[in-house]
Formats: C-alpha cells, structure tokens, sequence
C-alpha cells in the first residue's frame, strides 16, 4: 500500500491500513518520522502474538515525486502497489487519481472533477443549492467590481454577509468570520487580492460545528462516528484560526455541549446520524454521481447546528465539503474503528461498498490533542529533538497513541545512536487517547501531558482539550502550573526551572552528538566530563603538545534590544560567536562549551529561545554545549525581564599552530578582511541612545537595508529593505570557524584579529608584535549606512567609530604575500584592506571618503515598540456589545509583551453587557456597576467607578461604547488619563446622532476620533483622527459598519500612544490640548 502525504493524519491511516492480515507493506510518501520505518521493532516481543502495525513500514524509495504523476505510477506498476491512498486534497485537485486509474491502479481517492467540491467553494455552494442540501446563504463574486456592487446594496440582500471565503485551496487561511458587513467586505477585498477570484461572501451561522465523514464507492455510504474539532489556537476557542488543535470522537449530535464523547451506541445518536448521512453525504453522493462526477473516496462534511426547525428537529446546515479525510478527526476516529481499512478502501474502488455506519468499536470514544512548537501558527523554526515519541508502541487496544505529524529524522543521527526525530512543522504530533468515556480520556492525556512524556522546544497544547480548564486543578498540568511553595512565593519558580530544563536538554543533546563523541555525559549532572582522547580531529592530529584555550565574554546591552522587542533566538548565537571567534583567533578548534543565563524572573519560553540560539550557535561552530548555569534572581535587576548572558568556550590546538605567530610577521605581509553580519555585540550603548532618538525608535522602518555592505545583506540572508530596525540591530554575529579553520591547518594564516568592543583600531594590534602596526584603507569596503547615520547623530569621526564599532569587518586576517592568492582564492568573499608597517599603531587611510549620513530615509508607521517599562494598566468602562473592547485585547494580544498597556478590568454599568463575556473569554477580570443602584447620582456612581478602577491598580481609562457622561469625580481621579472615541471627524458632528447628522448634512467624508475626555461632552483633545467616505446610497447603519471598522483600528493605536507616553494631555489657559513628543502615526495608516 502507498499512502500520500506526511501528516498525523496519513500516520493515523498508514497504522490503520498496516493493521490489515492482507497488507505486508506501507509505504507513505513523502511520510515523516514515524512513518519511515524506523520502528520496525517497537514492541514486536518474540512471546507475542500481536505484530505491531508499524513494523510493516517502510522507508519510502529516494527521488520519489509525489507531484510527479507519471513516475509515481511507474514506481507504483514496479513496486507491486495494489493500493494508492490520497490523503491531502492538493494532488487530488491536480488530478492524481485520474492519472494512476488510467494506469489500472486501484486509487483511494476521488478524481479531478470529483474533488472540485472542496477545491472550489463557489462549485460546492452552488452545487449544494442545486441539489437541496441546507447550507447558509452566500452569493459569489467573481472580481472586485461585483464586491463593490454588493457593498453598495446590502439592505437590498436577503441575508447580512458576516463571512468572507476564498473558493480555491488557501491553505487553510481562506475564510474570515465578521462582527460587521462592512469587515466581511473588506475581508473578501483582501481574499480577492490574496487568493485570487472568485470569493464568496455568506450569512453568519452560529452554533457547534461537527465534522460527518463517510466512505463512498460512487453510489453508497458508510458512515464514521461524527467527530468535533477545534480549530482556535488557545483555550475557551480564542486566538486565531488553526489547521486544528485537537478532535473528540464520537460527539453528541442533539447537543449545545462542545466538545464532549459519546459511545456511538446512544439511541439519539444513531437515529439523527442516519438523518443526517442521507440528507448530506448520499445526497452529495447522488448528485456528483448525476453531474458525471462519480465519488470514490471520503467525503467529510463541515456541520453546523443551527438551531431547532419549525418541526422541532435540529437544524443542521453544511459549512464546507472536503474531498478526505479530516485532520485532527482521523486520528481520533481511526483508533475506534473495527473493520480492515484495507478491505473497506478496495471495497469503494471496486464498487461494492456495504451502506450504513461503519463497524467500530462499541462503547469507546477517543480524544485528540494536538502538540504544536510555538509560534504556531505562526512560522515555526524546525529540525529541533523530539523525545518522547518513540515510548508509544502504537499497539492496536492500547490506551495512548501517537501520531507524528511535522516531523522528520535528522540527517546527523548516527547508525549507533539510531535516528534522531525533529520537529519539521508547527503541528508536530497527536497524542489520542481511546476509554470507555470522556473523563477517563481526559484523565489519561492530563497524565501524558503532565509528565511531559513528549518534549521539544516550544512544545504547547490546548489544556482544555485535556481537561485542565480553569477551576480544575486535579491534573498534573494542573498541579506544575501552581507552583504553590514557600520558595516560589520569594520569587523564584522552580517549576519553570525545571520546565526549561525539559526544553533545553534535547539542544544541548543535539550539539554533543553533532560535535564529538568525546562528550561523556549530558547536562543534569554535577560537571560536564569531556574526554581529551576522542578529540583529536584535524586541528590537532595525533599532538604531542596539545594545548587548552578558554574565551569568556557576554552579549552587553544588546541584550536590552532584544529585552525591549520581545526576540531572543538571535542573542544565544551572539553569546556563541562572541566566544569561539575569539578562540579561533588563537588556532584553536573550539572543543564545548557553557552558558550563565541570569534573570530577574525565569521565563522559561524566552530562557528556551535564548538557549535554542546557543545551541544554534554551537552547531554552527562544531562544539559542544555541555552545561551551564541558570540562575533567577529577584530583585537584583531593575526589572524582572532584564536578562544577562555570559559564555565560555573551550578550544584545543598543538602549540606547532598556535597563533598568532609572530615571528613570521613582517612590513609589507598584506591584511584580508571579512565583513560583519552587522554590528554584531558592540557599540550598542551609543547605538541604543541614537536610535531612541528616531520617531518610531528600534521600530523605525528604513526605506534601504542599513547593513548594505555587512555580509549578511551582501549575501541576500540578512533583513530587506523596510525591515523595523530592530531586526538589522539583532541579526546575530557572524561565527568564523567553517570559514578560517581550513586556512589555519593550511598554514596560510599568521594571525587573526576578531574586531570586537574596540574596534578596528583596538583589536588589530592585539594580533601584532610590538613593533609593528598596520594601515587600514578605507576605501577597501564601504562603509555601512547606520554605522555612518549614528557618526552624524553622535558627532563622531571615523577614527572614533574605527574605535567604537566594527565598521562592517568582522574579522581581519593577516597572512604573506606569497600565500595571499591562495588564500583569496579558497576564500573568495575576503578582500586585501591593508598591510602591516614598521610603525606600531594602526592608521586609517582615506578618511575623507566616509561622510555621515546625515537623516535616515525612514518609513514611518512601524508597529510600536515596547518599552522597557512594565505595561500600563487599562481599564476599559463598556456598556454594550464589547466590540471597541475586543478591538483592545485583540491589540494587545497581537503585540505581546511590547504592548504598551495590558488591559487590567473591564467595568460595565449593565449586567447583560456582551462585551463581558469577551472579556471573561480573555482572562480579564470584570466587574458590573449599575449606575440606577446610587441615589446620588452621576458623581456617587463616578466614585465608585474610581474606587473599583483603583482597587486593581489602573492607571489609564478608556471608555469603549460607555453610555455615561462621566464627572470631574472621575476625570479629577484620573486626570489627562481618559480617552474615548466618537464616530465622527471631531468638532464636527458632536452628540449620539453623528451618523444620522452626517447622512442629513450631505457631507461626502465623516470619519471617527480618538480623544481625552472632559467634562464638556465630545469636546477633549484630540489625539488621532481618520477619515471614511460617506458613499451614495448609505443608510446609518451601513455607515456605522464602515466607520466602527475604523474605529477598531484607530482607538487601540491612540491608547497605545498615550500608553507609552507619545503623547500626553496639557491642560489650559488658554485651551487643553494634545502634545506629541513625536511624530504621530499618518490617518493612511488606518484607512
């Protein structure tokens, strides 16, 4: 058999279809590390007689193309294949399955024009309409002039558009759920610049979605349990939308309860499962049929529960068609199915499929929980250890499964030590746990979970899946996540240290097994012993003098760059180079080494991306990360965040190569240099002070690359032009020893000056004999432009920034004349930028070609950095919906920790406020103040408002749809620190009516304001405003759908800014006003 594709899902088939007496062979193409055959032995106990599943895999064959339809099937005919099983739709869109039929092999798998039901939207909805099967209403537009016309009718439509889709494959990235008509407008404007035409725009259906996947042979259907995922990437479904995070099999189908298992034997199940497979699935079936669209494959539809119908049924409409199987779904279903897979697939091939409900296992259900590497979903680095895994024997009957998904074996593993798994994709495995109910399910993944049976860095899940949500504190994640001792309550968590242990020990793993065999032992233990006998390698040879060098050095106040932006992976291989390139400029081949990692408060994320950069580091430099030294300390930094790193690096060479060798240097001997990735770890203090300087600081973005000539951007890998700033700031320093270690054995190197703190002019002659120095001609490279811009901004020269900054050389290597052809040659990067002279000192040469660049051609409008400072406290005063609330945490859920503010109550005078449960739903605290409860008055209740906003320590106030005229009571409490926002272009169009006054006036733009509040109504200064056009045909409430989706865009922008203390209130004589300490962010920004 050959399964297609490389996800948990074609694993969760593979170890279904292996189970099979008639299958003798898996291969799954192009698979991942748990289907490639290394698991042959896994549990196979001579005294058993249960072969495990996965024994029949095998490595797929090299050079196999899966988008190669042709050779596929020509593999196929010499392989022997007798089944093809397509697992994704993206060849099964390209036809895959037509081309391997007509080649008279047996494919699982719909063909071209079958599939076009999932890779078409617009064809499914259509079809769906055609052939009576209930979905909510949509209409298709196939440019942007049909958007616009639909945007310009929208009283006139028959449904409110709320959703925005992609018709064609987007990667799961093409369907955008609104609050408002005029965001699901703007969205599908987006799609339709993204995706490409037509998209589609539909009524909004809320309710518990499931997922209703059957088999089919073209004219019948067998049916699995119906299964329910979960997409949101965070607990209580927040965050954005994912491939999945985790699935429940079978669920109930008459029930508002999410996300629950039920036995498939329960009655009502059984009776509206039969329901809803004849009116969806066969009458999918029997129309693709009708059209000449003969189905053979599964068919998965996306179910909504809508409600209850006029009859008092429950009223189920399908949101999608897929052409497979589900992913998360499959793994949790395939665990409870009770047939050969194998049989059931030739069986729809061949036309013979037996109708009605697949056989599974009675009184079982299964739960999915899915382990990503954070960021996921954003981009995730990959090839980081997995452990863990390979403590499954995936035995059919057991009660814990897993399930590779994004992984992959590293090619560095050893025969001896086997293959190693890495991560390769945000959603790297499934753990499936399969019981007889939910909380047994839930019970044995808590303990899975808990004991951490599966790691690698950054590995996250969703809690609730396993039943750790809030309130339940019986599980082990439960119970780690406490904390709860008398020494955590001084301030250091020894949890999370051991948590970043967990993390970190695969990295330190990896290196030592990439670098040598010398390492004895991993880290955990009291030192790191390291066997001098196994170490020999071709910087030392067989020396009968070797010789020990040690470098020691940190990352300084870059580190305070990386504090500020929120990115640390780059500083870890900073805290690297700063240490091997120093050992490497005395020959030495760097042997290990160690890492002090000092903080106010232990993060373990941010102490595992550090650690993942050193790692990093090491690799690049064939050592060895041994051990080091974690150490939390409250209270002996400034701030908690504050972080410090120290290295230290150990190298080996014979003293016959040490350098520098002095004693062969002489006048005239030529100095090569290499260039910098940036300005690698110095000169940072000045850098930080000039660059605060910029409008938009770190976050400035510059309209060029600023590093043009540093080796990172000559070499096209370093950050393009337009990049914030802070990206070029952190791009790691480069690491020398691939590069010069080569030369160094070849005799062609005399000495090496590693340009750090110092400069050029201080750390050239560290490598020189007393009696000579060195010219330097500047004309050789060109200077980069921030070295230049910060020159003008400090009034420096270029001999004080050849004494402060690296210039753009990273290295200099001085060699003779008579090697130096040879050396150019094997390093053809490197170019000649001086000699050594009889004259100690080193002297600049043409100082007048370099002149400082006087301005920065900066991009204003770069996201806000963060501020070194703790994050203000927000309390947000709502009275209805929430949306200009969710509008704010969505902000700040988006910046992180460089979130200038972080909302810290949300305080509503009406009990029913929807917005309370968007803020419930995000962990804020609330609390309800209803102003008929305080005979006094607006200033009695304007008090106690100011009494429950103090008592959680808010210091900023921001009214969000807040039906009250608040008083100097409030004001006076919090003075120049309350903001609203009006729906209208300030002073114009003051009061509740704005949109009916704008409307009335016959005015062609209004807009929205951000400004403070002061006792006069709509009268406080203004701090940001935007424009919107009032278009032709209009009524209020579409005008307020426009206007409020800027609103959301500009009022978290203006808070944000008098959050970090861009701008501020003054107040009068003569008028208050808004000061700017910079310049303000453009109205273009938000339009």
């Amino acid at each position: 058999v050959l399964v297609i594709g490389s996800g948990g899902r074609e694993h969760a088939v593979a170890w279904k279809l292996a189970q099979s007496v008639q299958v003798s062979t898996v291969y799954v193409v192009p698979g991942n590390a748990g289907t490639r055959g290394f698991v042959n032995d896994i549990s196979n106990d001579s005294n058993s007689s249960v072969i495990n599943p996965q024994a029949k895999f095998r490595p797929p064959p090299p050079g196999i193309d899966i988008k190669d339809f042709a050779n596929l099937s020509n593999w196929c005919h010499s392989s022997s294949v007798n089944l093809v099983f397509v697992g994704p739709e993206d060849p099964l869109s390209k036809g895959i399955a037509d081309v391997l039929t007509e080649a008279g092999i047996a494919v699982f798998g719909p063909s071209r024009l079958a599939s076009e039901i999932e890779w078409s939207k617009a064809f499914a909805k259509q079809f769906m309409k055609r052939h009576g099967i209930p979905t909510p209403d949509f209409v298709v537009c196939e440019d942007l002039a049909a958007i616009e016309a639909i945007a310009a009718s929208l009283s006139s439509l028959p449904f409110k558009p709320l959703v925005a889709k992609a018709s064609g494959l987007a990667a799961g990235k093409g369907v955008v759920v609104s609050d408002t008509p005029a965001e699901a407008i703007a969205a599908a404007k987006d799609l339709l610049k993204r995706c490409g035409g037509p998209v589609l725009l539909e009524a909004r259906v809320d309710g518990p979605e499931l997922s209703l996947i059957g088999f089919s042979d073209g004219e019948r259907v067998s049916v699995l349990p119906p299964a329910r995922d979960r997409k949101r990437r965070f607990d209580g479904d927040c965050g954005p939308n994912t491939g999945g995070m985790g699935a429940a099999a079978p669920c109930r189908l008459d029930s508002d309860r999410p996300f629950s298992p039920i036995a498939s034997d329960q009655p009502t199940n059984k009776e509206l499962l039969s329901r809803l497979e004849r009116d969806f699935l066969q009458r999918a079936i029997d129309g693709l049929r009708a059209e000449g669209r003969r189905f053979v494959g599964a068919l998965y539809a996306g179910l909504i529960r809508a409600g209850v119908d006029a009859n008092g049924q429950d009223d189920f409409q399908a949101l999608e068609f897929n052409c497979r199987l589900g992913d998360p779904e499959t793994q949790a279903l395939m665990p409870l199915v009770d047939c050969d897979l194998y049989q059931l697939c030739l069986d729809c091939v061949h036309g013979c499929l037996a109708p009605g409900p697949l056989p599974c296992q009675p009184s079982r259900v299964s739960l999915a929980a899915v382990l990503v590497q954070s960021p996921y979903p954003a981009s995730c680095p990959g090839r980081y250890p997995v452990q863990g895994l390979d403590s499954f024997a995936n035995q059919p009957g057991d009660p814990l499964l897993a399930f590779h998904a994004g992984t992959a074996c590293d090619a560095a593993a050893t025969a001896s030590s086997g293959a190693q798994t890495v991560t390769a994709g945000g959603r790297v495995c499934n753990l499936v746990a399969v019981a007889t109910g939910p909380a047994e399910c839930r019970a044995a993944l808590r303990a899975a979970l808990g004991a951490r049976r599966i790691r690698f860095l950054g590995v996250d899940w969703r809690r609730d899946i396993a039943g750790c949500v809030a309130g339940d504190q019986t599980g082990p994640v439960a119970q780690f996540q406490s904390g709860s001792s008398a020494y955590a309550s001084s301030g250091v968590n020894v949890a999370e240290g051991d948590h970043l242990v967990d993390l970190i020990k695969p990295l330190c793993s990896l290196t030592c097994l990439t670098a040598s065999s010398a390492c004895l032992e991993g880290i955990g233990s009291f030192g790191a012993p390291y066997s001098l006998n196994n170490c020999s390698g071709d910087f030392l040879g067989h020396s009968p003098d070797p010789v020990l060098v040690s470098g020691v050095d940190g990352v300084g106040t870059k580190l305070l760059v990386a504090e500020a932006v929120n990115q640390w992976g780059g500083v870890g291989v900073d805290l690297v180079a700063m240490c091997v390139n120093d050992v490497l400029c005395r020959g030495a081949r760097p042997l290990f080494f160690l890492d002090t990692y000092s903080c106010g408060r232990l993060d373990a994320r941010v102490a595992a991306a550090v650690v993942a950069g050193i790692s990093d580091g090491c690799l690049q430099a064939g050592c060895a990360l041994v051990g080091g030294e974690t150490a939390e300390m409250p209270g002996m930094y400034a701030r908690d965040s504050s972080v410090d790193l120290i290295g230290c690096c150990v190298g080996i060479v014979d003293r016959s190569r040490m350098l520098p060798r002095l004693d062969q240097m002489a006048a005239g001997d030529p100095i090569v240099a290499l260039l910098s990735s940036g300005l690698h770890s110095n000169g940072y203090s000045l850098a930080r002070k000039m660059i605060r300087q910029l409008p938009d600081g770190y976050n400035s973005r510059v309209a060029y690359s600023t590093m043009t000539t540093f080796a990172s951007s000559a070499s096209g890998d370093g950050p393009p032009a337009g990049c914030p700033l802070s990206e070029e700031l952190l791009t790691p320093t480069r690491i020398y020893v691939n590069q010069l270690g080569p030369l160094i054995r070849s005799g062609l190197i005399t000495g090496l000056a590693h340009i750090t703190g110092g400069g050029i002019i201080g750390n050239l002659p560290r490598c020189l004999p007393t009696h000579l120095g060195a010219y330097i001609n500047l004309t050789a490279w060109q200077i980069p432009k921030l070295i230049r811009w910060l020159m003008h901004s400090a009034g420096m020269g270029i001999e004080e920034a050849c004494c402060t900054f690296n210039c753009g050389i990273g290295m200099l290597i001085v060699t003779k004349q008579q090697w130096l052809a040879s050396l150019l040659n094997r390093l053809p990067e490197a170019f000649v930028v001086g000699e050594l002279v009889a004259k100690p000192g080193v002297n600049l040469i043409g100082q007048d070609s370099v002149s400082p660049l006087a301005t920065m051609e900066y991009v204003l409008g770069g996201m806000p950095s963060a501020t070194a400072a703790q994050p203000v406290a927000l309390g947000v005063l709502i009275s209805g919906t929430g949306t200009n609330l969710q509008a704010l945490l969505d902000y700040s859920r988006q910046l992180g920790p460089s979130c200038p503010y972080r909302v810290a109550l949300v305080i509503s005078n009406v009990a029913t406020a929807q917005g309370l449960q968007r803020a419930t739903k995000a962990g804020v605290p609330t609390s309800v103040l209803s102003h008929k409860d305080y005979p006094g008055g607006r200033p009695e209740f304007d008090a106690a408002l100011v009494e429950e906003l103090r008592s959680k320590g808010v210091q900023l106030v921001a009214m969000a749809g807040f039906m009250r005229i608040v008083t100097r009571v409030l004001l006076d409490a919090f003075p120049g620190r309350v903001l609203n926002t009006h729906p209208s272009l300030l002073p114009a169009f003051k009061g509740a009516h704005a949109h009916r006054d704008v409307l009335a006036s016959g005015v062609r733009v209004t807009g929205c304001t951000a400004h403070f509040v002061v006792p006069e109504v709509d009268a406080g200064p203004i701090v940001l405003q935007a424009p919107a056009p009032v278009l032709p045909g209009d009524s209020e409430e579409i005008l307020q759908d426009r206007v409020k989706l800027l609103e959301h865009r500009l009022f978290p922008a203006a808070v944000a800014a008098v959050a970090r203390g861009d701008c501020r209130f003054v107040a009068g004589p003569p008028a208050d006003k808004c000061v700017w300490s910079c310049e303000p962010p453009s109205m273009a920004e938000f339009m």
